[in-house]
């Protein structure tokens, strides 16, 4: 269950962010070949981010109704 959320909060983040990203790691990257890359590593952390969240989330509650 936590695994869907957290994934349907990125493509949520992604979806509304990922323009902005792009344009702005084209902007400040010394070599374009390395866009790719770069998005991917910003993505993959915010990815952590949102799954890490949702886990504490999810632990924080189970520990409230204890």
């Amino acid at each position: 269950m936590s695994t869907q959320e957290a994934l349907n909060k990125f493509q949520e983040v992604y979806d509304t962010t990922y323009d902005e990203v792009l344009k702005y790691v084209v902007c400040n990257v010394s070599s374009i070949q390395d866009v790719p890359d770069i998005v991917q590593e910003i993505y993959l952390a915010v990815y952590k981010k949102i799954k890490k969240d949702i886990c504490l989330l999810y632990t924080s509650d189970a520990a409230d109704e204890l």
